[in-house]
């Protein structure tokens, strides 16, 4: 599929923070969406989880944080450059992070409710105008999201039918 991102939330939702729709922008790590990890507490965001779980799980500030700020103090604390971010991204830590995930979508139900309604592929992808930079390196989330959307139909369907 070719992206034009003048077409978010007419052919597809771009999981970003600066996406055009409401729900591209909760499905982002970025959301101040809080969730409360069985192990490691409570966070405000996964993008907090994921510097918290990045840099060895010492820092606590981290969540607290959301947005860029988490970003920004989690790169600070994170021993590897910018141009290093996705080294590291053992299946350890991925799933540590898709548990993230599934933890804000179990505790703020109403996305979830929202990816139900929504029929649109999920992408994900920076917008600078009219050009795109993709990021295939995480495409393992935007598949859990699919998923995930995918189990959520399945199991309201089945609960509503009549019958």
């Amino acid at each position: 599929m070719i992206i034009n991102p003048n077409n978010d939330g007419i052919d597809h939702i771009n999981v970003y923070s600066k996406g055009e729709t409401k729900l591209g922008k909760l499905l982002s790590n970025f959301a101040h969406t809080p969730f409360k990890h069985p192990k490691y507490g409570f966070f405000e965001s996964v993008e907090g989880f994921w510097y918290f779980k990045k840099t060895g799980a010492i820092y606590t500030e981290l969540k607290h944080l959301h947005g860029y700020k988490a970003k920004q103090v989690g790169k600070k604390l994170c021993p590897l450059s910018d141009a290093q971010d996705d080294i590291g991204l053992t299946d350890e830590f991925k799933e540590d992070i898709l548990e993230a995930i599934r933890l804000k979508l179990r505790q703020n139900t109403y996305i979830v409710k929202m990816m139900i309604d929504c029929d649109l592929p999920f992408e994900h992808y920076y917008s600078y105008g009219n050009k795109i930079q993709k990021l295939p390196e995480y495409r393992w989330i935007i598949d859990e999201l699919e998923r995930i959307r995918k189990v959520s139909k399945e199991w309201y369907i089945k609960k509503h039918k009549k019958g």
